[in-house]
């Protein structure tokens, strides 16, 4: 009977330092993140993972009423170095050498607990923030408002 109580204990104790971390790292809207291949692959149905790259930026949607369905998972669009065509969205300078497009057709939910603080800290299978460019300058975060109104993505 002792036991069913520790392991009830530390059950909740896990629980509440998941919650803690969960909320502890802001994820703002316009913020970019480096985001596991496996991570996409468990989170975005419409994802096929056929990259050479272990890890593809993804751009926050957080604090957008349209795309904030769970408390626990952040909405994050998917960024590659090619175009998506008129469903893309471009941001200079988010890796050294390169551009990347997220594509605005589709968001994935990801999931909170599965963010870390800092780059340091992180293992393979953790998001954390893009250290080239941690998040979208002024005029790129109201262009993307735009482009969200005009494209409209679903999950």
């Amino acid at each position: 009977m002792a036991n069913k109580y520790a392991d009830q204990s530390k059950a909740e104790e896990k629980m509440a330092e998941r919650l803690l971390r969960m909320h502890s790292i802001r994820v703002d809207f316009g913020s970019i993140w480096l985001v596991p291949e496996t991570t996409w692959d468990r989170c975005a149905t419409w994802y096929r993972e056929n990259h050479d790259r272990k890890v593809h930026p993804g751009l926050s949607l957080n604090g957008d009423r349209r795309y904030d369905v769970s408390l626990e998972a952040a909405p994050m669009l998917f960024g590659r170095t090619k175009s998506g065509g008129r469903f893309s969205f471009k941001v200079l300078n988010v890796t050294p050498q390169h551009h990347t497009f997220f594509l605005c057709r589709r968001y994935a939910l990801i999931p909170r607990d599965e963010f870390v603080a800092e780059k340091q800290n992180a293992i393979s299978t953790c998001i954390s923030r893009n250290p080239t460019k941690p998040s979208l300058t002024v005029e790129e975060t109201r262009d993307l408002r735009v482009k969200l109104k005009e494209t409209q993505p679903r999950l």
